[in-house]
């Protein structure tokens, strides 16, 4: 389903500011040159849709990137699907923001939509947002999911898995600020930051 995303207009109004020019494009946005309401230069980044396929000759994995619920899931499996993993984000999510954010239980909804298959939550756990435990999205997920029998796919951070051999869902997260092990100390503080590496490859997420 290729979409191509137009750029804004010279002189188009978003909100206060008046689109100037567009200055870059790549990736999943395009930046733009705008005035505010008292004349002064900003930049203004529109995010463009970043939800995926990969395909190769033997598998099919949707990635959804930051999105809301939309009919268009039924499209995206009647065109490219079956898949062989469903990977849709599920942090970080308010109902006022079901544009941009799934939530654990439009997920739900979604991962239907596209057809089923293993589910890999993705997105969650990151970055505190919204008003919601950082694990909470986790926790509905592991007690939704088995009901519509959703084969939930949560590993470990860096853990290797198959996804043709979901076996169940440990809650693993459960162990992760536990007070035995938070807060830590000024010193493993500090021996945890000299175990980081020195550089990260963009993007970090």
């Amino acid at each position: 389903m290729a979409v191509t995303n137009q750029a804004l207009p010279a002189s188009y109004q978003l909100l206060n500011y008046r689109i100037d020019r567009q200055i870059s494009r790549g990736g999943f946005s395009i930046v733009y040159r705008a005035f505010d309401e008292t004349g002064a230069p900003v930049a203004i980044k529109e995010y463009l849709p970043s939800s995926l396929v990969l395909r190769t000759s033997r598998h099919r994995v949707f990635f959804s990137g930051d999105t809301g619920l939309t009919a268009e899931y039924g499209q995206i499996r009647e065109r490219l699907g079956p898949f062989d993993l469903v990977m849709l984000e599920v942090g970080a999510h308010h109902p006022a923001w079901g544009d941009i954010h799934l939530g654990p239980d439009n997920a739900l909804l979604a991962w239907q939509l596209l057809g089923g298959g293993p589910f890999l939550p993705i997105h969650w756990g990151t970055f505190s947002l919204a008003l919601h435990a950082w694990d909470q999205p986790a926790e509905v997920l592991l007690a939704r999911a088995p009901a519509l029998g959703v084969p939930l796919l949560m590993p470990r951070l860096g853990e290797a898995v198959e996804p043709a051999h979901v076996d169940g869902v440990t809650p693993w997260w459960r162990g992760v600020d536990t007070p035995e092990r938070m807060p830590l100390t000024p010193e493993q503080a500090e021996a945890e930051v000299r175990r980081w590496p020195k550089a990260v490859p963009w993007p970090a997420d």
